[in-house]
C-alpha cells in the first residue's frame, strides 16, 4: 500500500517520498494532520480514500467518484495558507490547467469549494513513477531511452504553449512515466502540476500582480536565466527547463548546482553549461545531441529553440540517425560523423550523483521563492461565487488513457471465425472497411471488423493532438490513413507513423507538414499511394525519398521544385497516377513524365508553360487513359496529339480549346470517349479526387482499375 501511495504522490510533483524537508520535519512533531477523513464524502460526488501527500499549497487525497466508480486525485488548499495572494494563485492554477486537454498532460476535472469554503480541485490520478525516481533508481537514461520520452514532453508542453500557458516549474519530479501493462510495452509521459503556470493572454494584469519583480517561481535547478531574475518569461523559459531536465536524464545530474538556491540561480545566469561529455566524465554522446543540449541551454531566449515542435523533430532525427545521414538538424549547425562509445560510468560519478540527489531533494521541491519578502495580507475566505466560469465540469468523465494497450482485441469463436473488436472511447474521426464499401462511419465506440479486413481512417483535429495514438493501432490494422485538410497536423505529429507497417495509402494534402515529415513517411514499407497536395513539401524533398520508386499514385499539386521530383521519378515502372497541377511544368518536364511507361492517369492542370510541342511527348505513354490539361498553354492544334494517344478515353481541357469536328473525330475513334471542358480557372475540386474519378470511370466502362 505504501508503494502505491508513493507512486501516486509522484504524479503531484513531490520529491523523495512525497515531502520536502520542512514538511517531513513538521510531520515528525505531529503538526500536519489530514483535514479530510477517509470515508468522508465531498459534495455528494467524491469519497476520501486516503492521503497521498502534501504539496506546496495543500493536501492531496485519493478519492473515489461515486457515480463513475473511478479514482481521482483531489487537492485542497491548506487553510493555514489561505491568504489573498495564495487564493488568487490557486484560482490561477485551476484556470490554467482546466484549459489543457492533451494525452501528455494531467487533466483538471473539477474546481469547487467545500462546505466551509475551502477550495479544491480534482485531477486525473496517474499511477506510475516520476522521471526523478527513474533516474535515481536506474541511473541515467541512454539517448535511445530518453528520446521517445522527451518527444512526448515536447508534444504536451507545445500544446500548452499554443494555449498561451507556460508551465514555469518543469522538473523530473513533474514528469510522470506510465508503463503500459499490455504487449505494446510503451512508456507514456504525463506532465503534472501547472500550479504556478502563467496565463499569457487572459487576465494579464492580474497575473502580473501575482508575479511582480522579486517573486521567483520555479525550482532553481531547472529555472531559466530570465526566470531567475524575476522578469517576465514566455514559453522559451520552459524550453530552457526542458534542456535542464534532458541534461539530467542523460547525465544523472543537472547542468548547474550551487551551494544554495541563490548560487544555483546565479550559475544559470552567468556560467557556461558543461557538455554532456564533461558532465559524465568522458562518456561519448553524438555531436547532434551535444548541439541540441547547447541550444536548449542558451542564456539568450532568442538563441534557443523557438518551439518545442522543432526540438521534437530534431530528437526524432537523432533517433533515426542510421537511416537519415543526409538530413540536417534545425539548429543550423554543420553535421559531423556520429561517434558513440558506450563506456561504464566512472565510480566517481556515482558518488557525485548520490550527493546531488540529496541536495536536489531539498531544492527541487521548492515552488515559491521570494527574494524580497513582504508581509502577506490576511485571510480572504473564498466562496462558490468567486469561481465564476470555472465551475466544475463532469462532462469530461470518464476519459480514456491514450497511452494504454492497443485499441483492438482479437476474438476467436469455437467455429474458428475470427473477429477484431475495436473500442474508441471518444470520436477520433471516421472509418470505412478496406477492402469494402466506401461508406464512412464514426470512429468511436465499438467497431467490429472481420479478421483480414483493415480500416480506412480519417483522423480529426482532436486525434492529431496525440501523436502516440497511431501506436495504439496494430501494424496491420490501417491500410488507408488520411489527415486531409487538417492544418493542425505538423511534422512531429507523424513521429509514430512508421509503426503502421501495412499502410498503403497516406493523405497529407492541405496539412501543415514540410519536408521534415518525409523521414517518417519513408519508413512505410507498404506505401503505394501518397498525397502531399498544397503542403510545404517540395519536389527536392520528395525526390530524396528512398521509397519514391515504389509509389503507384502521387498527388503533389502546387508543388515547388517539381522538376527535381520528376528527375528522381524518371523511368519509374510503378507509378500509375500522377497529379501535378499548378507546378510550373515546362515542355522538358513533360519529356520526363513520358519516361513513366505504366502511367495510367495524369492531371497536370494549370501549367501555362506547357505547349503543343511538350504535349507530344505523352504520345509515348501507351497506357495513358486519363488526362487533365486545362489551363495550360496548348492550342487547338493539340487535337491531333490527343488522337495519337492510343489508350486515351477521358480528357479534360479548357473550354473552347477543341473544335466540334475534332471532338467528333475523337468520339468516332473511341466510342467510350469522355470529354470534360472547364473554364480557365483552377478547379481545385478536380485534381485531388482524380484517383477516385479515374477508378469510377473505368468501373463504369469495364476493365481493371489501377
Amino acid at each position: 500500500m505504501e508503494e502505491e501511495h508513493g507512486a501516486a504522490r509522484d504524479h503531484l510533483g513531490f520529491a523523495d517520498k512525497g515531502m520536502n524537508a520542512e514538511t517531513r520535519a513538521g510531520a515528525e512533531v505531529g503538526l500536519l494532520k489530514p483535514e479530510l477523513s477517509p470515508g468522508q464524502v465531498i459534495n455528494q460526488r467524491y469519497r476520501i480514500e486516503s492521503v497521498l501527500g502534501r504539496g506546496g499549497m495543500g493536501v492531496v487525497y485519493r478519492v473515489r467518484h461515486l457515480s463513475f466508480k473511478r479514482d481521482f486525485a483531489l487537492k485542497t488548499l491548506d487553510k493555514s495558507q489561505i491568504t489573498d495572494v495564495a487564493w488568487r494563485r490557486f484560482q490561477q492554477e485551476a484556470k490554467a490547467a482546466s484549459q489543457l486537454d492533451h494525452p501528455n498532460l494531467v487533466r483538471v476535472i473539477e474546481l469547487d469549494v467545500l462546505e466551509d469554503n475551502q477550495p479544491y480541485l480534482v485531477m486525473d490520478l496517474v499511477e506510475g513513477t516520476t522521471l526523478a525516481k527513474r533516474i535515481q533508481n536506474q541511473g541515467p537514461l541512454s539517448p535511445e531511452e530518453a528520446i521517445p520520452l522527451f518527444v512526448q514532453v515536447c508534444f504536451g508542453l507545445a500544446y500548452a504553449h499554443e494555449k498561451g500557458i507556460v508551465h514555469r516549474d518543469l522538473k523530473p519530479s513533474n514528469i510522470m512515466l506510465v508503463d503500459a501493462a499490455g504487449p505494446s510495452g510503451n512508456t507514456a509521459v504525463k506532465i503534472v502540476d501547472f500550479g504556478i503556470a502563467k496565463l499569457l493572454r487572459a487576465e494579464e494584469g492580474e497575473v502580473q500582480g501575482l508575479t511582480r519583480t522579486g517573486e521567483i517561481f520555479g525550482s532553481p535547478l531547472y529555472m531559466s536565466p530570465e526566470q531567475c531574475l524575476g522578469v517576465a518569461v514566455d514559453h522559451r523559459s520552459d524550453i530552457y527547463s526542458v534542456g535542464c531536465v534532458l541534461f539530467e536524464a542523460l547525465c544523472g545530474l543537472p547542468p548547474f548546482l550551487g551551494d544554495t538556491a541563490l548560487s544555483t540561480m546565479l550559475k544559470h545566469q552567468s556560467e557556461k553549461p558543461p557538455t554532456l561529455k564533461e558532465a559524465t566524465l568522458g562518456k561519448e554522446f553524438s555531436p547532434e545531441m551535444e548541439r541540441v543540449i547547447a541550444q536548449l541551454l542558451e542564456k539568450d531566449p532568442a538563441r534557443r529553440y523557438q518551439s518545442l515542435r522543432a526540438l521534437a523533430l530534431d530528437l526524432s532525427k537523432i533517433q533515426q540517425e542510421k537511416d537519415a545521414h543526409h538530413e540536417e538538424l534545425t539548429v543550423n549547425l554543420e553535421r559531423t560523423q556520429k561517434a558513440i562509445s558506450r563506456k561504464m560510468v566512472p565510480l566517481s560519478y556515482a558518488i557525485v550523483s548520490s550527493v546531488i540527489s540529496g541536495l536536489a531533494m531539498i531544492l527541487s521541491t521548492s515552488v515559491f521563492y521570494s527574494l524580497n519578502f513582504k508581509p502577506q495580507s490576511g485571510p480572504a475566505a473564498p466562496t462558490r461565487d468567486a469561481f465564476g466560469p470555472i465551475a466544475h465540469n463532469q462532462s469530461v468523465l470518464p476519459s480514456y488513457d491514450p497511452d494504454s494497450e492497443p485499441f483492438s482485441r482479437l476474438q476467436v469463436k469455437p467455429d474458428g471465425m475470427r473477429t477484431r473488436h475495436f473500442y474508441f472511447p471518444e470520436k477520433l474521426g471516421y472509418y470505412s472497411l478496406y477492402p469494402g464499401p466506401s461508406k464512412r462511419s464514426s470512429l468511436s465506440g465499438r467497431v467490429d471488423v472481420p479478421d483480414g479486413v483493415s480500416l480506412s481512417v480519417t483522423l480529426n483535429t482532436e486525434a492529431v493532438k496525440d501523436p502516440m495514438l497511431l501506436k495504439r493501432f496494430r501494424p496491420d490494422e490501417i491500410s488507408v490513413l488520411s489527415f486531409a485538410k487538417n492544418r493542425s497536423l505538423v511534422d512531429p505529429g507523424l513521429f509514430y507513423l512508421p509503426s503502421l507497417k501495412k499502410l498503403i495509402s497516406l493523405e497529407l494534402g492541405q496539412t501543415s507538414v514540410t519536408n521534415e515529415c518525409l523521414q517518417f513517411v519513408d519508413k512505410l514499407p507498404s506505401l503505394k499511394y501518397l498525397s502531399v497536395t498544397d503542403t510545404d513539401i517540395t519536389g527536392d524533398g520528395l525526390g530524396k525519398m528512398q521509397r519514391l520508386g515504389q509509389l503507384q499514385s502521387l498527388s503533389c499539386k502546387h508543388m515547388r521544385d517539381a522538376t527535381r521530383l520528376l528527375e528522381s521519378l524518371r523511368g519509374s515502372t510503378e507509378l500509375k497516377l500522377l497529379v501535378i497541377g499548378g507546378a510550373n511544368l515546362t515542355d522538358e518536364d513533360f519529356r520526363m513524365i513520358a519516361t513513366l511507361p505504366n502511367l495510367r492517369a495524369l492531371s497536370a492542370d494549370y501549367n501555362p508553360a506547357l505547349t503543343d510541342a511538350g504535349l507530344k511527348h505523352l504520345v509515348a505513354l501507351k497506357h495513358l487513359h486519363t488526362l487533365r490539361v486545362q489551363g495550360c498553354g496548348i492550342t487547338a492544334k493539340s487535337a491531333a496529339t490527343f488522337l495519337s494517344m492510343p489508350a486515351l478515353i477521358s480528357l479534360g481541357v479548357s473550354q473552347g480549346l477543341l473544335k466540334a469536328n475534332d471532338v467528333a473525330r475523337l468520339k468516332a475513334d473511341r466510342p467510350n470517349f469522355d470529354l470534360q471542358k472547364f473554364a480557365n480557372e483552377d478547379s481545385g475540386d478536380i485534381t485531388p479526387d482524380v484517383k477516385q474519378e479515374v477508378e469510377d470511370y473505368i468501373e463504369r466502362h469495364g476493365g481493371n482499375t489501377f
